[in-house]
């Protein structure tokens, strides 16, 4: 989610940052990391739907479509969660906003994803 919210918001170093942290203390495959980077489907629904729930907030600023919704609920999250992912999108837009406005360079752990 995180990711995928700095991906939508083209932060640079957020996007790096997630990148390294989920390949390498996550141990999310590189491939699903590559397909949020793409903002391409992924292979796992449940994970595809979460994606596809944080890039629709992050575009239409919080008006998601019913559709949407029913897919991240039928996956099997809980309606509850959609707050949870709200929040995670307002943190993530909050230091992407920020690292917009006062740029700093990417640390040089995170510049192999850069």
């Amino acid at each position: 989610m995180l990711l995928t919210a700095s991906v939508v918001n083209e932060c640079g170093y957020c996007t790096a940052a997630h990148s390294t942290v989920a390949k390498g203390m996550l141990k999310v495959p590189a491939a699903v990391v590559a397909a949020v980077r793409s903002q391409q489907p992924l292979a796992d629904a449940k994970l595809n739907a979460l994606v596809n729930l944080t890039r629709e907030l992050v575009l239409a600023r919080g008006r998601v479509a019913t559709a949407t919704i029913e897919s991240f609920l039928n996956a099997g999250y809980r309606n509850d969660q959609i707050g949870e992912v709200i929040i995670g999108v307002a943190l993530k837009t909050m230091s992407n906003y920020t690292h917009h406005l006062s740029p700093v360079e990417i640390d040089s752990a995170f510049k192999a994803e850069a």
